[in-house]
């Protein structure tokens, strides 16, 4: 695969009625991501955390095969501007030929200090 896009979106819960509103709303063209320094800050991130316990490539092309990714962990590279809250993680992962994977992730991020003295 020599063309990899990936959608990639981050909701978080608004009061009253906990609605999900987007805050982030990326779409990478992976290939040309990992060969450039340059990039979206957010998304180089989450390709550090994702890739750290991997055994997939992390350049193009991208071979048929299986691939794993262990212990990915987000706790420690959230950014503290994050409020508290419910949110949703949508990422897709499509390739110039067919559509590969797509994930959907509910969460809730906690105020570790807060949630300490409870």
């Amino acid at each position: 695969m020599r063309k990899m896009n990936v959608p990639f979106a981050v909701l978080i819960a608004r009061p009253p009625a906990n609605d999900f509103h987007r805050i982030v709303n990326l779409n990478v063209d992976v290939c040309k991501f990992s060969k450039e320094s340059q990039g979206n800050r957010f998304f180089k991130i989450a390709y550090k955390i994702i890739f750290a316990d991997s055994n997939a490539p992390k350049k193009c092309p991208f071979i048929k095969g299986s691939y794993y990714f262990r212990n990915i962990d987000l706790g420690g590279s959230l950014p503290p501007f994050l409020p508290a809250n419910d949110f949703q993680v949508d990422l897709n992962i499509v390739s110039d030929v067919d559509w590969i994977l797509n994930i959907t992730l509910f969460g809730r991020a906690v105020d570790f200090i807060k949630s300490k003295g409870k």
